[in-house]
């Protein structure tokens, strides 16, 4: 990977740095042991010798009580643990059962009795309840909540959503994921095994937001941490989610699984034509997973596999021209039940403003454009009744998956650790078959098109102890995501229908044919990216104080070539073949045939080679002032560099500089700033306080602050591989009496050069600052009774410096053309010898902001007597004024309405929900050998009775923000229009229906040229109300072995699922819901374990 423009003495001091000083647990991925040793008079007992030892590897760990009798382990690796404590003159004791999650600090207070130290006492407990020692919010999900709760698709992503605080994203968000404190889904950070696993491709390209999804039977346990978490983690403004997957041990562990999904058990979609066959759906995942010693307590083992195959039909209804009209001939043709016109464009006379009808409704032979027969052709002939939704068709997906994990852990010497993993999968959606249309057809967008991932990741990772108090670790991972958005075909469809001017490329042009169903499809995108991350860290204790050191260094490389519109891009609606006074009739298809486009796009390849870096250094104290007070102090340093191009194909519109006279800035240096084209930043330091204090043993009060500074949310600087005069692209407009273009003639050949027109800019704003977040917290926690704990919080977040999207360049409404009323009109572009005119300009701004209040509740029942069960409820208010990009998903557009009044966007956030309440269960039913009821039952009895268990998710919450729209754009600036608000809008529960979710008549339209008043977001959507269940039974056919049944129901209740309302005032679904989710699914499983 190339590093230029940072430069090798900065990049090697910051490795050094990172290697040398101290950085977070490869201990990210384990956990502590700390508590107090006393007597049975609570005095405390110094010297006291504390071992720890790990069940499954019988490692042990040892640590000594210091003069106040506190003690502290090192990093330890996730798991069950049996505690020892002894000292001279009394009996020793042994703790077993006490279970370490994942980042936790689990403290565990010891007794010794007087005695002999030959005697001992056992007792078996599990881990603390309480979260004693800091402040951070978030929720632990281990292994038993991963496997035996309902997933759909067996995502453990929405196991997230279990946690207070969290969401589900905004809407179309790429990849899922959830919402953290009111922020977006892209705020989040992602760790495997201690390494770096975002997405860090351009706009998300994947649809994942890790490099790596590993399947839920290959993690051991992950925690999502939520609010003012500790200085050793970075890179994301909210919620950390720390995956850990399993390692082998000394016994030998493994098993095999079958998920099988039939659309034959599927419940109808609430607005799916009763008389209609559900579409076709097959879903199988499959795989299986083994480990254990290789050498006993010496080196382990651990191997996951898992496969999936998907078949889906859906059933699409397109409009496709007719035989007739195929030829020409409209005489039959109706559009809205009326009879279709078509006139002759080449009898336009100015002085009256008309045209001549064709004889007949029927165009000449001779005057049919070769090429616009030629995509004619493509479509297939009807096989429905009529002229609309006259063509029905089940295209059928093929989606194909498998992935493997094989980690290897070895045990140097008492003091030294080593463990490798090496993470691959490879997911792929075969291209052409899923298309609105038959190829070569297709019918627009990305549905024809191949679509597959192949990310590997892989890690070592090193573990050091030096003594009883100092303990180090270092990682090198390294991820690689390659993508591939190919076209649907290898051939060069356009060469093959006679389609001139464009470069030699697979796949065709993206023909978009007003009221009829688009042909071809988007251009291709082939991006990859590359991660090698380093990091390093040493812990230290001594007495009451716990030091954590660390650093680490993240080297991102980003490749991709897209298409984009290379394959060109064309327009029909009618209006050349529409009289012009009075405006009636005209057909596309006509427009088509005659070869009359009014708009055509052509662009160059977009090619580039990414680079950025990111450094993190922090220092961690935590300081057990007394055995009730804890105090965490951390201090963070993050740097992270601006992208920039290794062949400095980068472009700036520089509107910052000298707005009244904008400039397109270029490479003409080799300093990062000056390849760059905006600032590094150096000045993200980042504090992270807590306070735990234990005023009584079973009650907890916990407060914490910290400062984040995000990497996903600061990439719009990429963009700037996307402008003139390395990415061009023509856009050529006409009017309503002449087309831009011929078909049979093709693209102009000086559209890329001399003939540019309307240019898009990109421009970035150049002091480039950074994304940051604070949260803060104040909580308290109380064990009400055995096992059950209750925790009630405050919780706020912050958010600063946030990208948004907008175009300085937008014309203020007012009547004529568009881009005559632009602030900037022409623009000079190195290799073109005259200025070249402006449309919009893509502007990447971070002056966002974002706010978060909530009040989170959470019950806990842990596990026992066959019973867990976890419980949240927040009520909260986020609020924004803007949305983030692919990654983050959004309800409202990416621009503003106005951006010369950006006051006017701040409004619900697109990430608010104001109640969720969510709920998860896993219960074995107490009956049957060894339980409560029928436990001397014969065995015939036990085995139908016995074994069952039961597990699922609740979950209760409010709408979505709703954005209303105006159609047809009365402002005339080219954006989207909002209405005027004459009212509130919303109806209560017994007033709304499907049909008028909301009250209608509290919008109007606003008024020609103005922007309309309306909020971005005033209203909410229908609420979701969901059970997905599992009920499973477990045969022991031998001691270690069992075979699992599983039955899984997602929306088990077969409530709706219902969409957000039409909210385009002026159209006709305005304020009506007509869609829903899936509708009850029924998934069955088989399941052996050894």
């Amino acid at each position: 990977m190339r590093l230029s423009g940072l430069g090798p003495p900065a990049f090697l001091t910051m490795c050094v740095g990172a290697l040398l000083a101290p950085p977070a647990m490869a201990q990210v991925a384990q956990g502590l042991i700390l508590g107090s040793v006393r007597d049975s008079s609570d005095a405390v007992i110094p010297g006291a010798r504390v071992v720890m030892t790990h069940v499954d590897t019988n490692r042990s760990y040892e640590a000594t009580t210091d003069t106040h009798g506190f003690y502290r382990s090192a990093p330890l690796p996730i798991g069950t643990y049996t505690i020892t404590a002894e000292a001279p003159g009394f009996e020793r004791t042994t703790r077993a059962g006490v279970t370490l999650a994942i980042q936790q600090e689990a403290t565990v207070d010891l007794s010794l009795e007087v005695g002999d130290i030959t005697d001992e006492v056992t007792v078996t407990a599990d881990g603390p309840l309480l979260q004693a020692t800091e402040a951070s919010r978030g929720e632990v999900i281990s292994g038993n909540r991963i496997v035996d709760l309902p997933l759909d698709g067996r995502n453990y992503l929405q196991l997230a959503r279990l946690t207070a605080g969290t969401n589900p994203p905004a809407s179309g968000a790429r990849g899922g994921g959830f919402s953290s404190g009111g922020l977006r889904a892209s705020h989040n950070t992602y760790l495997l095994d201690g390494i770096d696993n975002q997405n860090y491709q351009h706009a998300g390209t994947s649809n994942t937001l890790e490099g790596v999804r590993p399947s839920v039977d290959a993690i051991q346990e992950f925690k999502v941490q939520t609010n003012a978490y500790s200085a050793e983690f970075g890179g994301g403004l909210g919620a950390a989610v720390n995956v850990s997957l399993k390692a082998g041990s000394n016994t030998y562990q493994g098993g095999l699984f079958e998920f099988n999904r039939h659309h034959r058990l599927a419940a109808r979609n609430f607005f799916a034509d009763p008389d209609e066959p559900i579409p076709p759906y097959r879903r199988d995942q499959f795989g299986g997973q083994l480990g254990g010693p290789v050498f006993a307590n010496r080196t382990f083992f651990f191997f996951n596999y898992e496969g999936s195959r998907l078949r889906t039909s859906r059933t699409v209804l397109a409009t496709v021209p007719t035989e007739l009209e195929r030829n020409g001939d409209f005489s039959q043709s109706l559009l809205a039940d009326e009879p279709v016109q078509v006139f002759d464009p080449l009898t336009y006379d100015a002085a009256t403003d008309q045209r001549q009808p064709f004889p007949s409704n029927r165009i000449p032979a001779d005057r049919l454009d070769p090429v616009g027969v030629e995509l004619v052709s493509l479509y297939p002939l009807p096989n429905r009744p009529g002229f609309s939704n006259n063509y029905l068709w089940n295209p059928l997906a093929h989606e194909d998956a498998a992935q493997f994990h094989l980690r290897v852990d070895h045990v140097l010497s008492p003091r030294d650790s080593l463990f490798g993993r090496f993470s691959y999968s490879n997911w792929k959606k075969d291209g052409g078959i899923d298309g609105a249309l038959p190829a070569p057809a297709w019918g627009g967008g990305t549905g024809p098109m191949g679509f597959s991932n192949r990310p590997r990741s892989g890690v070592v990772s090193y573990s050091r102890i030096f003594s009883g108090s100092l303990f180090s670790s270092t990682r090198v991972g390294y991820n690689h995501l390659p993508t591939e958005r190919s076209a649907p075909t290898d051939e060069d469809i356009n060469a093959q229908i006679g389609l001139q001017g464009l470069i030699p490329l697979p796949g065709m042009v993206d023909a978009q044919l007003t009221g009829y169903q688009n042909l071809g499809h988007t251009g291709a995108s082939l991006p990859t990216s590359d991660v090698l991350h380093i990091a390093s860290d040493f812990t230290y204790t001594r007495g009451r104080h716990a030091l954590k050191m660390g650093g680490e260094v993240r080297l991102v490389r980003v490749e991709q070539t897209h298409y984009r519109y290379a394959n060109g891009r064309l327009f029909f609606d009618g209006r050349f073949t529409r009289q012009l006074t009075p405006r009636v009739g005209g057909h596309a298809i006509a427009d088509l045939l005659l070869g009359a486009a009014r708009r055509a796009d052509v662009t160059t390849l977009n090619t580039f080679d990414q680079r950025r870096g990111f450094y993190g250094l922090y220092l961690q104290h935590d300081f057990r002032a007394t055995s009730r007070l804890t105090l965490n102090l951390g201090l963070r340093y993050d740097y992270l560099t601006p992208w920039w191009e290794a062949e400095d194909r980068w472009s700036n519109y520089d509107i910052d500089t000298d707005p009244a006279n904008p400039t397109l800035q270029t490479v003409q240096g080799d300093s990062l700033r000056e390849r760059a084209l905006v600032d590094p930043r150096h000045n993200n330091f980042a504090p992270r306080l807590g306070v735990a204090y234990k005023p009584s043993d079973r009650t907890v009060v916990r407060a914490g602050y910290g400062i984040f500074y995000g990497v996903n949310d600061h990439t719009g600087d990429r963009y700037m591989g996307s402008g003139p005069p390395f990415h061009l692209t023509s856009t050529l407009l006409a009017g309503t009496i002449d087309p831009v273009m011929s078909l049979r003639d093709g693209f102009p050949p000086d559209a890329l050069t001399t003939g540019l027109s309307d240019l898009q800019m990109i421009s970035v704003q150049q002091d480039n600052p950074s994304s940051y977040a604070q949260h803060w917290n104040l909580t308290i926690q109380r064990e009400i009774a055995v096992d059950v704990s209750v925790e009630i919080g405050y919780v706020g977040t912050k958010g600063s410096n946030l990208l948004t999207t907008l175009d300085p360049n937008a014309p203020v409404p007012g009547p004529g053309e568009v881009n005559p009323r632009r602030p900037y009109t022409e623009v000079e572009v190195p290799g073109i010898d005259q200025p070249v005119s402006l449309a919009d300009v893509y502007r990447r701004e971070w002056t966002a902001r974002s706010s978060y209040h909530a009040l989170e509740t959470r019950v806990e029942k842990r596990f026992s007597q066959g019973l867990h069960l976890v419980a949240a409820y927040t009520w909260s208010k986020a609020m924004a004024d803007a949305v983030g990009g692919e990654l983050a998903g959004r309800q409202a557009p990416t621009r503003p309405q106005d951006p010369r009044n950006l006051a006017a966007e701040w409004s619900l956030a697109d990430e608010h929900r104001p109640h969720r309440f969510v709920s998860s269960v896993n219960y074995e039913l107490p009956v049957g050998h060894g339980q409560r009821f029928l436990s001397k039952s014969p065995g015939v009895v036990n085995a139908v009775l016995g074994g069952w268990s039961v597990g699922g998710i609740l979950t209760l919450q409010s709408g979505r923000p709703i954005y209303i729209s105006m159609s047809g754009n009365p402002s005339n600036t080219g954006g989207t229009d909002r209405p005027n608000r004459v009212c509130d809008g919303t109806l209560s529960r017994s007033e709304r229906s499907l049909d008028r979710w909301f009250d209608t008549d509290c919008f109007v339209p606003n008024e020609p040229f103005t922007f309309g008043d309306t909020s971005r977001n005033p209203l909410l959507g229908p609420g979701y109300r969901s059970l997905d269940l599992a009920i499973f039974k477990t045969f022991r056919p031998t001691e270690g072995a069992s075979l699992q049944f599983r039955a899984e129901l997602f929306n088990a209740t077969n409530t709706p699922p219902f969409g957000d309302p039409g909210a385009a005032l002026g159209t006709s679904n305005f304020g009506v819901v007509n869609s829903a989710g899936d509708a009850r699914i029924v998934q069955l499983g088989l399941k052996v374990n050894f």
